[in-house]
């Protein structure tokens, strides 16, 4: 991401965690929260997408994805995940 550029061209490229480049040809399926996805904060570009599906809350699904991922942990033990460092910020 480059910031000293202008709105609409900061982010100069992407990829998927393993490095393989996100290409703007391609459909990718992607989560977000129904806030954004429906256009909030001025973050329209969601609502340019097709097939849309919505649910319950954010945040049981994001409860409800953990559970499914790792399993039940054990009673209070919190969720950690490691940054993985994949934005890069350049003046």
């Amino acid at each position: 991401m480059k910031v000293s550029n202008p709105n609409g061209t900061r982010i100069t490229s992407l990829t998927l965690a393993d490095g393989t480049p996100i290409l703007p040809t391609v459909t990718y399926r992607i989560v977000t929260n129904n806030y954004l996805a429906t256009g909030g904060d001025n973050f329209s570009v969601f609502k340019q997408g097709t097939n849309l599906v919505t649910g319950g809350s954010d945040i049981t699904a994001f409860v409800d994805y953990i559970l499914w991922k790792w399993g039940t942990p054990p009673a209070n033990t919190p969720f950690t995940a490691a940054p993985e460092g994949r934005i890069t910020v350049v003046p």
